[in-house]
């Protein structure tokens, strides 16, 4: 792909993690991109790789953010400002959605 060229986002596989105010983790396929898509009525805290804090990346409700991935991300740990609910985590190529 060229330097600065758009690509559509491809999903391979998709993750469900329940989410609450208690951080936890699930596993991802690898892969160059990962779409997590918030389903709760909660702002979701996001880290990959990591184990998520109310300081890792926000996402409000109803929310999606594209990030960038790479091979050695296996896990995506969430945590929710309150209340329970999923977020889907989407493994796969593309820089767009």
């Amino acid at each position: 792909m060229a330097t600065g060229s758009i690509s559509p986002f491809s999903p391979i596989g998709t993750t469900t993690i329940a989410a609450s105010n208690v951080a936890v983790s699930g596993k991802v396929a690898a892969a160059e991109a990962l779409l997590v898509y918030n389903a709760t009525a909660a702002t979701a805290f996001v880290s990959l790789g990591g184990v998520a804090s109310t300081a890792s990346t926000p996402i409000p409700p109803g929310g999606r953010q594209l990030f960038a991935s790479n091979p050695f991300i296996s896990t995506v740990s969430v945590v929710l400002g309150s209340g329970t609910g999923n977020v889907y985590v989407s493994a796969g190529s593309g820089t767009a959605y």
